[in-house]
């Protein structure tokens, strides 16, 4: 609204930075609260970041701990079953020894038997039949119960 010499003039003017001082303070003092703002953020990051990463390395720690404990588990159930095993092949083995020395018994019984049979035939008048068949399997069942 002034005249173009009176605004030239005025544009020289030293009060001129005084006009905009309030609001050139209000804009600084802005400024500062949103660079107070984002460093606070910035530090809250971090520490979400710090936690997170310290949560994260106790699951991991807890993680290897229980791979750990499965592994040992699974090992000691092998080495279980592998003992067992070992135990009925064990038993396998005895009971074939034990089969086998009943059988042995039972021919060195059926021999001595029909030993017996013949010597006594000789001496008695009527003859008595000799054994000549395998052993029948209630004398091999007699002879577990023994």
């Amino acid at each position: 609204m002034q005249k173009k010499r009176k605004r030239l003039l005025d544009s020289f003017n030293q009060n001129f930075t005084e006009r905009f001082k309030t609001d050139l303070e209000m804009i600084q003092h802005q400024a500062e609260r949103i660079r107070q703002s984002a460093a606070q953020a910035s530090r809250a990051e971090g520490r979400v970041s710090r936690l997170t990463l310290e949560d994260t390395g106790q699951q991991l720690r807890a993680l290897r701990r229980d791979l750990r404990v499965g592994l040992e588990e699974i090992a000691r159930e092998r080495a279980e079953m592998a003992y067992r095993d070992r135990l009925r092949q064990l038993e396998v083995e005895e009971a074939r020894r034990g089969r086998e020395s009943v059988e042995q018994r039972a021919l060195a019984l059926t021999a001595w038997l029909s030993q017996m049979l013949q010597q006594g035939s000789q001496t008695l008048a009527p003859p008595l039949q000799i054994l000549d068949r395998a052993p029948s399997p209630d004398l091999f069942a007699s002879l577990n119960s023994m």
